[in-house]
């Protein structure tokens, strides 16, 4: 582990906040807690955090748009976020506002740890096999060896969303859901043209074939497995 990761807690539930403080400090980590997002500004004029622990309920400015400022001015940051939100869509908006990681209430000390060993392991660029192709989904590219393709937000989601399903394989309407958007006729149309044009940088970052493949009026399958950082 490494001691000198630098942690904030934004808990405005002062129990809740000092013992966080207190069990992540105990493992060696260096951990501050603050309670609002003006309190936090404040921090980040002196300290820059490698980690933001991130309740969403919140005063006066709540967690989406705290995670949505963080992630502008500071994309080095990494954002683990706390809430009793557990639908879907929640999820998703927790996702595209700048969580790394979305956890919901009630969260053991043991998996918020677990978590924030999962992002130092992501920091570190741990990387067991330089042969694998790597999906950074805060850089938004794909990355085999030194070889890199810059994707688009959108692709970046299309990707995770295949890559996390059941045997990588979406039907049309579901990713169009995971895009937050209806499941039209037009935005089928503009789906498949996002599809084509991902195929091509997965040829290109892959150089094989077939990576991606399309099941006509059925839906999207991944033919590859993806590491995720």
């Amino acid at each position: 582990m490494d001691t000198q990761l630098k942690i904030v807690i934004i808990e405005d539930h002062d129990a809740l906040r000092v013992m966080m403080v207190a069990h992540l400090s105990s493992k060696g980590y260096l951990v501050e807690g603050v309670d609002s997002g003006a309190a936090l500004d404040s921090h980040l004029t002196t300290s820059k955090p490698d980690i933001l622990v991130l309740d969403l309920t919140l005063p006066i400015e709540d967690g989406l748009s705290i995670a949505k400022r963080i992630r502008t001015a500071y994309p080095q940051i990494h954002i683990i976020m706390l809430t009793a939100r557990i639908a879907e869509s929640d999820r998703v908006e927790g996702y595209e506002s700048g969580a790394d990681i979305y956890l919901t209430k009630p969260v053991s000390v043991a998996e918020l740890e677990a978590s924030i060993r999962s992002i130092t392991r992501r920091q570190m660029g741990t990387r067991t096999h330089t042969n694998e192709l790597w999906l950074d989904v805060i850089s938004m590219r794909l990355e085999k060896g030194s070889r890199i393709t810059e994707l688009t937000r959108q692709e970046t989601q299309l990707l995770r969303a295949l890559n996390e399903a059941p045997m990588q394989f979406l039907p049309a309407w579901a990713l169009l859901e995971k895009l937050g958007k209806d499941t039209d006729n037009k935005n089928r149309s503009n789906l498949d043209v996002a599809i084509t044009r991902l195929r091509k940088k997965l040829l290109s970052a892959t150089g094989q074939e077939g990576t991606l493949k399309v099941a006509r009026n059925a839906g999207y399958q991944l033919t590859i497995r993806l590491r995720m950082k």
